[in-house]
């Protein structure tokens, strides 16, 4: 589970564990995945294991298929499929993610794994406390409008 230390990728982390599938939880922030993976063992029992990696930075398809022997879900955002003024360099590795899914099913499928991509639309999250005002703004507006419940709910 690509982008599982916060936010959709999260708790779609929760739900897969909590429907007792164990989980390969991936992204930056290493203290946060292993906060999590304890979270996940301790309450679903699931075998949960870390990999501290950034997919933008990184060689995704060969270092995951080392380390992965089931499906791969990828949280991009739909801002990965248009321009988002205020927002460029956030919606610019949310593209990679969409392009990089897609090359990794193709590559990924011959080995018996499944690689996908999750793309929802805005959702309230921590994102917009940590963004810059000008982005905020416009993503605040964005989520407003478009928003009813908070990620988990």
């Amino acid at each position: 589970m690509a982008g599982a230390n916060s936010g959709i990728g999260e708790q779609f982390a929760r739900a897969l564990a909590a429907r007792g599938s164990d989980l390969v939880l991936v992204a930056r922030r290493a203290d946060r995945l292993h906060g999590l993976a304890d979270k996940l063992s301790s309450k679903y029992a699931a075998d949960c294991t870390v990999v501290p990696f950034d997919l933008a930075t990184d060689n995704p398809g060969e270092t995951l298929r080392a380390q992965v022997d089931g499906d791969i879900i990828n949280v991009s955002r739909t801002t990965g499929f248009q321009p988002v003024p205020s927002l460029a360099v956030y919606s610019a590795p949310t593209a990679f993610v969409l392009s990089c899914s897609q090359s990794l099913w193709f590559e990924a499928q011959k080995h018996g794994i499944t690689a996908f991509t999750l793309a929802p639309g805005p959702t309230t999250s921590e994102f917009f406390d940590v963004i810059s005002d000008g982005a905020s703004v416009v993503g605040s507006f964005q989520t407003a409008v478009h928003t009813q419940h908070h990620v988990g709910e």
